[in-house]
């Protein structure tokens, strides 16, 4: 009885790591992808060039409409996770957006550090500052929480209606207070990041 009781709790600390792990992977597979294959494209692409960022330095931002676009790309990922989570693919799909993640993130930073060497670092986890210390805790929750879901749905183990019910129940209401969290990384995003950004870029600028 009391080993059965730890199972839940096991099975969380174990989708856990293994999304750690996928996004931790995809991001060095992104570093080597960039440098073994992309480098030329990424340079050619022109992001974290010069040009962006004397364009970045002046350019007047709607927080209206930057809020808005900022929105709609983090709530698809939230009805994304929610969709898959009742599904039987919800396991396979949390890890996949995982390795995705973690793939983009080192392109990402292999094409800053490409353009601007180590300003271009410092420049790229500026961006990502404060609303992804927000996002990345709801996130990882949310994933794990429908890799969990998933697995109890699915599973081999049959479940009575009332304890699908249950399951169900408890995930809106992580997935509530996710999107709660991640309103106001939304916020943080839209209204605070650019200001932010832009006194770094003039920083570096007249350094």
């Amino acid at each position: 009885m009391k080993k059965n009781m730890m199972l839940p709790e096991a099975g969380l600390l174990r989708y856990r790591k293994q999304i750690f792990l996928l996004a931790g992977g995809g991001f060095f597979l992104g570093i080597l992808a960039a440098n073994t294959f992309g480098k030329k494209a990424i340079m050619e692409l022109g992001i974290f060039g010069d040009y962006f960022f004397m364009q970045m330095q002046n350019v007047k931002i709607d927080s209206n409409a930057m809020f808005w676009y900022v929105f709609e790309k983090r709530m698809l990922f939230i009805l994304a996770v929610m969709l898959f989570s009742v599904t039987s693919l919800g396991i396979a799909a949390a890890y996949m957006l995982s390795a995705w993640v973690g793939i983009s993130a080192g392109l990402l930073l292999s094409a800053a550090a490409m353009q601007q060497g180590m300003q271009g670092i410092a420049l790229c986890m500026a961006g990502l500052l404060p609303h992804y210390l927000f996002y990345i805790p709801a996130g990882v929750l949310l994933l794990v929480k429908a890799c969990q879901l998933s697995g109890r749905l699915h599973g081999r183990e049959q479940m009575y209606q009332n304890h699908i019910r249950k399951e169900l129940t408890a995930f809106l209401l992580v997935s509530l207070g996710v999107f709660c969290i991640f309103f106001l990384g939304v916020l943080l995003e839209s209204l605070l990041n650019p200001v932010f950004l832009q006194k770094i870029y003039k920083f570096f600028n007249n350094m």
